[in-house]
């Protein structure tokens, strides 16, 4: 395989440095309050630079959010990696978004509003990159609900896309109220947050159990 000419390198690279800077921001401030401005100062480019690159602050903002959904999955992937049977297999993935939110609180908190914002998604052309990330992460769980079913250690009566789906959303909300809930509600600060997490998945995921 031939190495790239320098000048493409170069280009490459600094898309990076502009994507760095821009994760940097948006992950501080969010969609609505970061600023390309910052971004441009934070990269050490012009902001005509980031132009050159990215057509708007939406199409930045998406490619960020791809590269954390990316992470996500590799969260996933490494908590399945030892476990015996597709069930536990399904069962390890909460274990990896908890342990992806623990460790990347901001990443995981722009993650779950990034669902939310009012942002022309047809403008942005790197949109189609989160949907196919959220897509596989999606067909994954669906793919061990049906491998759980012909096992036996799933119930057959679940419609795997419907359960893939309310798993994800109810995972997606449930972890996102527990830490966010933990700095405004004094009822959820009364319980310790482990223990809590654990025996809500417990509940969760004996619902589908065979």
């Amino acid at each position: 395989m031939n190495a790239l000419p320098r000048r493409e390198r170069e280009r490459l690279a600094r898309r990076d440095e502009i994507v760095v800077a821009a994760e940097r921001e948006f992950l501080k401030n969010g969609f609505e309050k970061a600023s390309m401005d910052k971004i441009a100062a934070e990269a050490q480019f012009t902001k005509r630079t980031l132009y050159k690159y990215f057509s708007s602050k939406e199409d930045l903002f998406w490619v960020v959010v791809a590269g954390i959904n990316r992470r996500l999955l590799e969260y996933y992937k490494d908590s399945m990696t030892n476990e015996p049977d597709f069930f536990l297999k399904l069962r390890a993935i909460a274990t990896g978004y908890l342990k992806f939110a623990q460790q990347n609180a901001d990443a995981f908190r722009l993650l779950n509003e990034s669902h939310f914002y009012r942002i022309d998604k047809d403008i942005s052309p790197n949109y189609k990159d989160v949907v196919e990330i959220r897509n596989q992460g999606l067909q994954g769980i669906m793919e061990l609900i049906k491998a759980g079913q012909e096992t036996n250690t799933i119930r057959p009566d679940l419609d795997p896309q419907k359960t893939a789906f309310s798993l994800a959303f109810l995972l997606m909300g449930f972890l996102y109220m527990v830490f966010e809930g933990n700095k405004v509600h004094n009822n959820v600060r009364l319980i310790d947050q482990t223990e809590l997490i654990n025996y809500s998945l417990d509940l969760l995921y004996s619902a589908i159990k065979k």
